[in-house]
């Protein structure tokens, strides 16, 4: 099977996105696949995550951004001190700030939302697939891994235009439904239409949660099925001892999560029973702005824990692994009013040893984290909240775990990948018997 994979993201980027395609890259040619990856050409400040895709051929495309929108993109907020040390980002004043403001609120110029730097790739990236397919005739099936959007658009151009004979589109994040960013009119009209023959010309779509998978399934006829983010296999208990961390690592979002909870618990726990809270503190790695950083802050002083919240700022991937590894328990903070969201960060967790808490109302994580036998929901109650800390600093929460091994196993980058490329193989086979039968 010859498959065209089109993404934007993909290495030496470093990011979450970028390594799903990666591994759905490799584990597809591992299995016998001819894939070709459709990506764009990488800045130097998108570089660092060098890693090979054997028997992938990675065709990166070029493309030109104008000046104001380039100048905006290389543009950095000044680093400013705060919390421990941590180097947070000041918006910098310029002419640019309320464009930049315009993307944190919309999504604009974020590979979410419409408009994207991207969509100046669509065109080349289409023209190189329509070159390549001349050559050596159409893939079997394009596959598009979005956001951003333009993935989708640059993979509908391509089978349109006969360069491939399937069309599978990937829902990373939704686009018009997304769960953070609400787009920006006029262009979110235009935005629905293209969504629409999306989801009209699609022979399967693909998304990372099963709210999601109901989402699209009310909007297209096509089957959507759902393949998990994914982790890099079971960790091994660290060598050394565990500190008493509650590690949180990754983005907040304040539109939809709550880091309150988790500090009302805390702070309940040092009241009532301070030797059990005894040198137990909030680990947050990963705030990159004033906003996320203010959130966490803030949340700390209303409960009188500033002193027991740090914030070590963005660190490398190995990095928050073993904050992770060495952790009390790792912290997860549900979504409120939208369901479906399971970032990669949950499998990461996953994969690590120590017990996990999901904060917030019961949802997707909570789900997955019950299934998998891998910690405890506690909801918003701060008693439930402060009873689970101290279960977990005297090591009974993680003696009253079974972690299910196997489940765990099969929520493995490869696994996930593996299954994505049988239910393509199980669709294309499902249309050519039905294209048959109608000749």
């Amino acid at each position: 099977m010859r498959i065209l994979l089109v993404s934007p993201y993909y290495p030496p980027q470093a990011s979450i996105a970028a390594t799903r395609v990666h591994s759905h890259a490799i584990t597809w040619a591992r299995a016998g696949a001819d894939v070709t990856v459709l990506t764009t050409s990488k800045q130097p400040d998108q570089r660092g995550a060098e890693v090979d895709s054997p028997g992938v051929r990675v065709e990166e495309i070029p493309f030109h951004i104008p000046a104001v929108l380039q100048t905006m993109r290389r543009v950095r907020q000044a680093p400013q001190p705060a919390s421990d040390g941590v180097s947070l980002r000041a918006g910098v004043r310029s002419p640019l700030a309320l464009l930049r403001s315009a993307r944190q609120r919309t999504g604009v110029f974020a590979s979410v939302r419409m408009p994207d730097l991207t969509d100046f790739w669509v065109r080349p990236a289409v023209q190189r697939a329509l070159e390549m397919a001349r050559e050596r005739g159409p893939w079997d099936v394009v596959v598009a891994s979005s956001g951003p959007y333009t993935a989708l658009l640059a993979a509908r151009r391509i089978v349109r235009a006969g360069a491939a004979n399937h069309f599978v589109a990937e829902f990373r994040d939704l686009w018009t439904g997304n769960h953070i960013f609400r787009g920006c009119f006029p262009f979110t009209i235009v935005e629905a239409a293209a969504e629409r023959g999306v989801l009209r010309d699609a022979d399967l779509c693909v998304t990372v949660s099963e709210p999601l998978a109901q989402w699209l399934r009310a909007r297209t006829a096509a089957p959507v099925e759902v393949v998990y983010n994914g982790h890099d296999g079971r960790r091994p208990l660290p060598a050394g001892s565990r500190t008493r961390d509650l590690v949180y690592t990754g983005s907040l979002y304040a539109k939809g999560q709550d880091p309150g909870p988790l500090f009302a618990g805390l702070a309940l726990l040092v009241k009532e029973r301070p030797e059990a809270a005894e040198g137990v503190r909030i680990v947050v790695a990963g705030p990159s702005s004033r906003e996320e950083a203010s959130a966490w802050l803030k949340a700390a002083d209303t409960h009188g824990l500033t002193d027991r919240l740090s914030l070590p700022g963005r660190l490398s991937h190995e990095q928050a692994k073993d904050l992770q590894d060495r952790a009390l328990a790792l912290v997860s903070i549900e979504w409120r009013g939208c369901a479906g969201v399971l970032t990669g960060k949950i499998f990461e967790y996953l994969a690590a040893r120590p017990p996990i808490l999901v904060i917030g109302p019961e949802g997707t994580i909570a789900a997955l984290v019950r299934q998998c036998g891998r910690g405890v929901a506690t909801g918003d109650d701060p008693a439930e909240i402060a009873r689970v800390i101290a279960s977990a600093a005297d090591g009974s929460l993680e003696q009253s775990l079974t972690p299910d091994e196997a489940a765990i196993a099969s929520l493995t980058r490869e696994n996930q990948s593996a299954h994505m490329l049988e239910l393509i193989r199980n669709r294309i086979a499902e249309r050519e018997r039905q294209l048959d039968a109608v000749s």
